[in-house]
């Protein structure tokens, strides 16, 4: 649960989950390898083995092969203890972070943030006979949604996107963009429920942008759909101001400006004139 992220600061915990992380949309990270359970019960209290361990990673909306190496520890006749060997190196750009850690770095008003993280993990197993007790078990991962195609219509300034819907298990999906310039960064645009197969938007600038399609069923990703490109020829200023305010106002006062840690909220009635002034005369 991504939701116990705990750093010993309270507002860098808030712009971990609201930046970073997106908990709202993407509570959970989950790994799934195969065990051989048969091997572990024949360890005696005492008996130590290292094993490798391949499977999938699920962390914000992407899933990638990761490969750990891990010691199995029987520690007594109802106990095993699991610990990594060595960090698995988790890059950010593989899971659409990047654009996170960026956000991150601008809010903390930092030189820079590595982009690549070490992880260690450590865990305790405990034997149950209690059939009661139902196993932990991730969600199924949706089908992949496909053929993703997207126009701009310079009449209503708005890129539309359509795809196709191949699953029948999705909570919801996740529309993604990347601007087409170097160090361009993956975000997430849109939320859409379930049975969805189109999308109409504004975009903040003229440019080229990149947009991709992913399945959800209770936070388990699918496999994104195709990359498609699309040439915007005039930008919205509703949507520039949307993208100004997540680039430089979210990390203090929320994404949906309900204020973090001390930050003043604002969503709530306010003079325009008034804030606009404050703005520009006290605020980086």
């Amino acid at each position: 649960d991504l939701n116990d992220v705990a750093t010993g600061i309270d507002i860098r915990n808030s712009r971990l989950l609201s930046l970073l992380f997106e908990t709202g949309l993407l509570p959970t990270a989950y790994f799934r390898a195969q065990v051989d359970t048969a091997a572990l019960t024949q360890m005696a209290p005492g008996d130590t083995r290292f094993v490798t361990l391949t499977g999938d990673f699920s962390l914000h909306g992407m899933r990638q092969t990761v490969t750990a190496e891990v010691l199995i520890a029987r520690t007594s006749a109802n106990d095993l203890s699991v610990s990594t060997v060595q960090p698995i190196h988790i890059d950010s750009k593989q899971f659409d972070m990047a654009g996170g850690i960026e956000a991150l770095r601008t809010v903390a008003n930092l030189s820079s943030i590595g982009e690549v993280v070490p992880v260690y993990f450590n865990l305790h197993y405990q034997a149950n006979a209690d059939t009661s007790v139902q196993p932990v078990d991730m969600p199924v991962a949706p089908q992949d949604p496909t053929n993703l195609t997207g126009t701009f219509s310079a009449a209503t300034a708005q890129a539309n996107l359509d795809w196709q819907d191949n699953s029948a298990n999705e909570t919801l999906f996740l529309v993604r963009r990347k601007p087409v310039v170097t160090d361009g960064y993956w975000q997430t645009v849109s939320e859409l429920t379930a049975n969805t197969t189109r999308l109409t938007q504004a975009l903040p600038e003229t440019g080229e942008y990149d947009y991709k399609v992913i399945a959800l069923n209770q936070g388990v990703p699918s496999l994104p759909t195709n990359t498609e490109r699309v040439t915007v020829t005039e930008g919205n200023q509703v949507a520039r101001g949307e993208h100004l305010y997540q680039q430089d106002c979210a990390g203090c006062h929320g994404v949906e400006g309900e204020g973090v840690s001390g930050a003043p909220a604002l969503n709530s009635v306010r003079d325009l004139e008034t804030m606009i002034t404050y703005i520009m005369d006290l605020m980086p």
